[in-house]
């Protein structure tokens, strides 16, 4: 098992040494959208389950 995490160990330091400044940038970018992404379905969530809550409490009056 050792022997596979020190494999992608490195594959991953080779590809972080391959990859440009361009690149991280990008990828930096592409993370903080998914990151807005995620906090924008995150409030969705939360309304929804607020709305759920809501019914159930007027059904049981």
């Amino acid at each position: 098992m050792s022997e596979i995490f020190i494999i992608l160990l490195a594959i991953s330091i080779g590809v972080l040494a391959y990859l440009t400044r361009t690149d991280f940038e990008r990828m930096t970018e592409f993370v903080n959208r998914l990151l807005k992404i995620a906090e924008e379905q995150d409030k969705q969530i939360k309304y929804l389950q607020t709305e759920i809550n809501n019914l159930n409490e007027r059904k049981r009056k």
